[in-house]
């Protein structure tokens, strides 16, 4: 693809690309991301497009299928948002919960 055109679709769909991930998604940096993954998509795209509408619904088909991929993703399963008062000790384990837990049996433990 040519970089004045490119850049006119960049200019007229990459609002509506955006729009389309984010009603996917519901998240502002997945939809940037994803809208930055869809036209980099086309602008190494070799396929012939007829005309101005069929980029449209290309760019949507695309859209649509990248927000799917984010919200299959195992990352996006795995994660959860940390909640505000959580931390990490490093110090020792109570005395007392040590004992107890030395008394269990190893499958217990």
């Amino acid at each position: 693809m040519q970089g004045d055109e490119f850049t006119q679709y960049v200019r007229k769909y990459s609002d509506m690309v955006y729009r389309v991930a984010y009603s996917c998604t519901h998240s502002a940096p997945d939809s940037e991301d994803i809208m930055q993954d869809v036209l980099l998509k086309l602008y190494i795209c070799e396929k012939k497009f007829h005309d101005d509408e069929h980029v449209k619904a290309w760019l949507i088909r695309v859209a649509v299928n990248r927000s799917r991929d984010v919200l299959r993703s195992v990352n996006k399963k795995r994660t959860e948002e940390l909640r505000e008062g959580l931390s990490v000790s490093d110090e020792e384990p109570s005395s007392d919960l040590h004992t107890a837990m030395a008394g269990l049996s190893r499958d217990h433990r």
